[in-house]
């Protein structure tokens, strides 16, 4: 409850307002990693003194098209009772990175974590045009030429 959060006050990193973030995320109900995740979220969220609003897509019923909408939709909210302090997303098409653009230009602070690495970084990206304010993830492509370097190098002896 919002009277809970109000009433939390004895650490000076939550010793303020209580924020509402929304979370946009393309994972999946269904999906241990997304569940975890989703339940780790909430705890901090809690902790943290932030109202979030994190809901998974049902089993089957992600689609780049529909996160796009709800992106758009989050960025829209005008009204007290639905305003949202920032959005938390993953990226994990172009259709979502358009919609992350379309909810900064209205002003809305968007953090992104997980995917969408190659729409955040380099020329043009999301960071460089100030459409996201904090993006953690990992560069996949990296990680993976690391592992089989290291599988190859260190494991089966040979040259990388």
């Amino acid at each position: 409850s919002s009277m809970a959060l109000d009433s939390v006050n004895c650490d000076p990193c939550i010793n303020r307002r209580a924020y509402v973030l929304k979370a946009i995320l393309h994972g999946t109900s269904d999906d241990a990693f997304w569940s975890k995740l989703s339940a780790s979220a909430r705890q901090s969220a809690l902790e943290m003194r932030i109202h979030l609003d994190l809901e998974l897509y049902p089993p089957g019923g992600f689609s780049d098209e529909g996160m796009a909408r709800d992106i758009r939709r989050a960025a829209d909210s005008k009204s007290e009772s639905d305003k949202i302090d920032g959005l938390i997303v993953t990226i994990p098409s172009p259709a979502v990175a358009e919609a992350v653009r379309y909810a900064a230009k209205r002003g809305m602070p968007v953090f992104g974590l997980n995917s969408g690495y190659d729409e955040v970084s380099g020329r043009g990206g999301l960071v460089e045009d100030g459409s996201i304010l904090f993006f953690t993830a990992m560069n996949e492509k990296m990680g993976g030429e690391m592992a089989a370097d290291y599988f190859l190098r260190d494991l089966l002896g040979g040259n990388s």
